[in-house]
């Protein structure tokens, strides 16, 4: 694939991703309990409603929305979702937007599961984003398509956050969001999720996953470090050495380390240290990790991966590290490789 169409790839992927959450951002605003989705019936679920509503209900008319706007092409639409595609998810998936609460503030997120289910109880996966707490860089409905749909489609339930703090709420909101430390409290919001699936009749709890691109990836194995119960997990991207990469790309440190990050100036060393995996490997249980990473990720140099993986791998044989030749950060180009690739690693491991 020549870099030229790999970047035109990765640009529809993000029009369609922004485009869609700004035509939602008036859909959270009141807290309505809705009764539907009878699975979904945990405590701190404040918010229920269908994915693929509105808008999103007909593929046509979500294409043409975003064709009439300028933000992408018949074309381009159709390269990134076909209209055969989005008929089949949208048959064979539950998809639910949820605003759950954690202690005293609200997050969104999305729950997905088969809508025929083959088995009395079903793996779940806790599905952790990249990014930090900007809007551009939250889940969006076309993101969901990506990897999310086609492992709910496999026979598996998967839950995300956006993380306390992001930048996905009216302005002029009358309560709290939480707050995004990059690896600090809003680790709390993903491991409220395993409450949310625990509840779920469908669930079988012991099956528990969790997949991290980049900063998920950090997310995943803080999950895994604090205790949480995952038996496999998939990594793609990782960042495991948030000190070295911190000194390889300062714009990172200046725009997402030192602005996220509480008293970081005075605490910098040890705020790292905590949030790096290559500092606390060994403390680590020995589960299934499988690693993805591109040869040419432009934001977290390969280096790291692979010495992670060699230190990990020597006390947990169940490690698995791929890198792709010429390969990029999002891993975009890859794209149908990587999802048959995390799909059958769970359907191995969970």
């Amino acid at each position: 694939m020549t870099v030229l169409y790999r970047k035109m790839y990765l640009l529809i992927f993000l029009f369609i991703s922004m485009s869609s959450e700004s035509l939602l951002a008036n859909e959270y605003v009141s807290f309505i309990k809705d009764n539907s989705f009878q699975e979904l019936n945990h405590e701190s679920i404040i918010r229920k409603g269908q994915c693929l509503s509105g808008l999103f209900s007909n593929y046509n008319n979500w294409r043409e929305k975003l064709v009439a706007i300028g933000k992408v092409t018949d074309k381009e639409f159709e390269q990134r979702l076909t209209e055969k595609e989005y008929d089949y998810y949208k048959s064979s998936v539950n998809c639910v937007s949820i605003i759950y609460k954690v202690q005293n503030y609200y997050v969104r997120g999305f729950v997905l599961y088969p809508k025929v289910q083959k088995l009395s109880k079903l793996p779940a996966i806790v599905f952790n984003r990249g990014g930090n707490d900007s809007n551009r860089h939250t889940l969006k409905v076309g993101d969901l398509f990506l990897l999310p749909y086609q492992l709910a489609a496999a026979g598996n339930v998967v839950i995300a956050s956006q993380y306390g703090g992001a930048q996905v709420w009216p302005e002029d909101r009358e309560f709290a969001i939480g707050v995004d430390e990059f690896g600090g409290k809003e680790l709390q919001d993903v491991l409220a999720l395993v409450s949310i699936l625990k509840s779920m009749p469908m669930v079988d709890i012991e099956k528990l996953g969790t997949v991290g691109w980049s900063r998920g990836s950090m997310m995943s194995l803080l999950a895994l470090k604090s205790g949480a119960k995952i038996k496999s997990m998939a990594l793609g991207g990782s960042l495991v050495d948030l000190s070295a990469t911190a000194e390889e790309r300062p714009e990172f440190e200046q725009q997402v380390l030192k602005r996220l990050i509480p008293k970081y100036a005075n605490n910098k060393d040890k705020e790292l240290f905590n949030r790096s995996a290559i500092n606390w490997y060994q403390d680590l249980p020995s589960i299934p990790v499988l690693m993805l990473h591109g040869e040419d990720d432009q934001y977290v140099n390969p280096k790291h991966a692979r010495l992670f993986h060699t230190l990990f791998s020597q006390q947990n044989k169940l490690a698995k590290y791929i890198e792709y030749p010429n390969g990029s950060h999002t891993l975009i180009e890859y794209s149908e490789k990587i999802q048959t690739e995390i799909i059958n690693w769970f359907a191995n491991t969970l």
